[in-house]
């Protein structure tokens, strides 16, 4: 064999190489490509991967306050991330698990695709109860869609998996929270938009020519938040007896 011919095999050969470590680079930029665009067309199903919401809930001195919590969706296969602080107890955990499985059949969304975490914004140390599951669906609801929770409502309230809410304590407390944070709505269970308040009155009686006592009487006092909280709060009272009822109102902005 010529020198010649040995020159040309050894450069097809070369040349042949060098297609292929091409052809095998070109393959894995694409196959890195794509598994990226994958991963980036999961989280453009939606418009925002996290929305902040509002909850109230009453302190330990029975105050009501209004804080904010950060519920965020990414890849993954069903699970929800909780923050370790301040700590939730058992049942605002069971609360948002309820609040998910609810809203992704509501939907019709897989969400064993996605994982969720949420965080909530509080001074407290420790969070309890299930008051939250309102608030923790619509969250979901808007979040599902692309869309974040309006800031011109709040919502107190259980869920259950079939979306019916249920009732809470410290109605009047939470409405006057949201009220003072400007909210324009505010959603609490059906029949606690009247509760009652107790006044004390003090009489003073004489059981004898110069001897009285002090009659103390606490006299229930109905308060009709409806009415309050629109005349000097310009806020709606809505009651909701299901998930479903909220949807004729604006609650994703």
């Amino acid at each position: 064999m010529t020198n010649e011919v040995k020159n040309f095999f050894k450069e097809l050969i070369i040349f042949l190489a060098g297609l292929l470590v091409g052809v095998f680079l070109s393959i894995q930029i694409f196959k890195q490509s794509n598994i990226s665009n994958i991963f980036d067309q999961t989280l453009n199903d939606f418009t925002t991967n996290h929305t902040v919401f509002p909850t109230v809930a009453v302190t330990s001195n029975g105050e009501g306050v209004l804080e904010y919590g950060v519920l965020k969706i990414m890849p993954g296969n069903g699970k929800v991330y909780l923050g370790i602080n301040p700590f939730v107890e058992a049942d605002t955990q069971y609360s948002i698990e309820t609040a998910k499985r609810y809203v992704c059949n509501l939907l019709n969304v897989d969400c064993s695709k996605y994982d969720f975490t949420v965080d909530i914004l509080s001074n407290a140390t420790l969070v309890g109860g299930p008051s939250a599951g309102l608030a923790f669906a619509i969250a979901f609801y808007c979040l599902l869609q692309g869309k974040n929770v309006s800031n011109q409502i709040a919502a107190t309230g259980t869920i259950d998996t079939n979306g019916n809410i249920g009732p809470i304590g410290g109605v009047f407390e939470k409405a006057l929270a949201a009220a003072e944070n400007n909210k324009k709505i505010f959603f609490l269970p059906k029949g606690q938009s009247v509760v009652y308040t107790y006044d004390k009155v003090e009489k003073r009686r004489e059981i004898y020519p110069g001897f009285y006592y002090m009659e103390i009487e606490y006299v229930p006092k109905q308060i009709n938040l409806t009415q309050i909280f629109l005349e000097k709060y310009n806020m709606q009272i809505v009651e909701v007896s299901n998930f479903k009822e909220i949807l004729n109102y604006n609650i994703c902005g």
